[in-house]
């Protein structure tokens, strides 16, 4: 429905248009023309704009797998040098601390 109306919307402008640039004199024709050419690319302008603006916008679920949380098993601390978190069987040197 949304793209019939505007095909509708186009459609009915550029009848517009042409039956205003036959009514009109040659130069006031040419600046007519000048005008909706120039308003005919400042809407096209304003329209990508806008949707490469909504398109840098997140949305529910666009980041939700790096950051979701495992809710089957208990979270294990991310440093290896954490108490609490299994270490290996045969555990690097002990790091030096100054």
């Amino acid at each position: 429905m949304k793209a019939l109306q505007e095909r509708m919307a186009v459609t009915l402008t550029v009848a517009f248009v042409a039956y205003a640039l036959v009514l009109q004199t040659p130069s006031d024709a040419a600046l007519l023309t000048t005008a909706v050419m120039l308003a005919a690319a400042f809407t096209l302008g304003a329209r990508y704009l806008a949707v490469g603006i909504a398109a840098g916008e997140l949305h529910v679920g666009a980041r939700s797998r790096a950051h979701s949380e495992v809710l089957s098993r208990a979270i294990e601390p991310q440093h290896p040098n954490t108490a609490g978190r299994p270490r290996t069987r045969a555990p690097a040197r002990a790091e030096a601390t100054a």
